[in-house]
C-alpha cells in the first residue's frame, strides 16, 4: 500500500515554522538562482556601505 503523505521540508533551516512540500523547496531555490550575485569583495564593499 502506497502512503499518501508527502515528504515535507521546513521553511527555514534557522527557523520553525509551516512545512513546505520538495517541490516548493526547488522552485524557491530556481527562483533564488535568478538573482544578483556578488564576488567576495563586491560583498565586503556593500556591507561596509551599508555599516556607514
Amino acid at each position: 500500500m502506497k502512503s499518501t503523505i508527502k515528504k515535507l521540508t521546513p521553511k527555514s533551516w534557522a527557523l520553525s515554522g509551516d512545512p513546505i512540500s520538495e517541490d516548493q523547496l526547488k522552485e524557491a531555490v530556481k527562483k533564488a538562482e535568478k538573482g544578483q550575485f556578488y564576488s567576495v569583495e563586491e560583498s565586503k564593499k556593500l556591507i561596509k556601505g551599508w555599516r556607514e
